[in-house]
């Protein structure tokens, strides 16, 4: 049996202390309140072309795009979760030409990577 390489035995190591921290007890990390309802995690990647306005009809000249970075866990969290984990995702909401049309993507963390 050979010893692993140090970049190995290091990775390793780094590995196993941080699930140590992330399966440790600390009832203040607990993120339910941020793994449900409005901060439930979005699961899936969507794109909406033609969203439905409801109450009335958008602005004439009114266009342009807004987008909204934020935590958005890709994998069910193992242990104590905080609002600021999470691999991120971006959502996009396009206005134009008096119809507005909705995209989000996951951020692809060097994590992610590894999944496809």
């Amino acid at each position: 049996m050979s010893l692993p390489t140090l970049p190995n035995a290091l990775s390793q190591l780094l590995t196993w202390f941080y699930d140590s921290i992330a399966r440790a007890s600390r009832p203040s990390m607990s993120g339910k309140a941020y793994l449900s309802g409005n901060f439930a995690p979005v699961d899936e990647e969507l794109f909406e072309e033609e969203l439905q306005v409801e109450n009335g009809e958008l602005p004439e000249g009114l266009e342009g795009v807004y987008v909204r970075t934020g935590p958005n866990p890709f994998f069910k969290p193992v242990a104590g979760y905080h609002w600021f984990d999470g691999d991120g995702m971006l959502h996009a909401v396009r206005l134009r030409g008096g119809k507005a049309s909705y995209c989000n993507r996951f951020v692809k963390t060097e994590r992610l990577a590894q999944v496809d």
